[in-house]
């Protein structure tokens, strides 16, 4: 395990080393919040972040707490022996990934609250919990399968597991990463596209109007980089 440790911190800064810019990091403009913001505006932002860091620490430390909790006085039921261990392997994973999203629920649904009450979250609360369990099954399921498979490993690799286990892990998050930026891709698209329909029908709503001029935007500038959807 602690080769294991060392080998992932060098894998790390070596990829910090290989992402990091040639030419330095590019220094921020300074810029006052004042100059943009009156005083009441910047007090109540303050008066709202303040409260909300000390929930997303106390949501943190309910997490913490749990997992220690169970690593500390783990139930009878995960002791085993078990028949099927890979199976109770995704059991447990499972119930654990839910276990510890639902444990700061009381902590979120306050801090989701107070945003609602600026105005920051519009959702209503059955989108809201629609969402939440919908995110939770998600979880449930990446957390079983890497369970099944990191008990699979042990069981056939007892001393080398790490290493085809790292090599999943960074294949898994490449994977999700490239799916993510396609999921991007394909909203910005759409929304493009829509903004693209929406300025020719104002057009045709109005012969004679360019783009430009129904927009008053110059249609460089509201034109899409990837042109009207075909």
């Amino acid at each position: 395990m602690p080769v294991a440790i060392v080998v992932a911190v060098v894998i790390a800064e070596a990829a910090v080393a290989l992402m990091w810019p040639r030419h330095g990091v590019i220094e921020p403009a300074p810029v006052r919040a004042a100059s943009y913001f009156s005083g009441t505006d910047l007090e109540r932002a303050r008066d709202f972040r303040r409260p909300q860091v000390l929930l997303g620490l106390a949501a943190m430390a309910v997490e913490l707490g749990l997992l220690a909790l169970l690593v500390a006085r783990p139930p009878r039921r995960l002791r085993g022996p078990f028949r099927r261990p890979i199976l109770a392997a995704a059991v447990a994973g499972a119930a654990l990934s839910v276990l510890v999203n639902a444990a700061p629920l009381p902590v979120h649904v306050v801090a989701r609250q107070r945003a609602k009450d600026v105005g920051l979250v519009t959702q209503s609360w059955p989108g809201y919990g629609f969402d939440l369990i919908r995110s939770w099954a998600i979880g449930a399921v990446f957390a079983a399968v890497g369970a099944a498979i990191a008990v699979g490993l042990i069981r056939r690799m007892p001393r080398t597991w790490w290493i085809p286990g790292s090599v999943a892990v960074v294949a898994f998050g490449a994977i999700t990463t490239y799916a993510g930026r396609q999921r991007d891709g394909y909203g910005k698209r759409y929304f493009q596209d829509y903004s693209w329909s929406w300025m020719q029908m104002m057009v045709r709503r109005r012969p004679g109007v360019s783009p430009s001029t129904a927009t008053g935007v110059p249609v460089l500038r509201i034109s899409s980089p990837i042109g009207p959807a075909s």
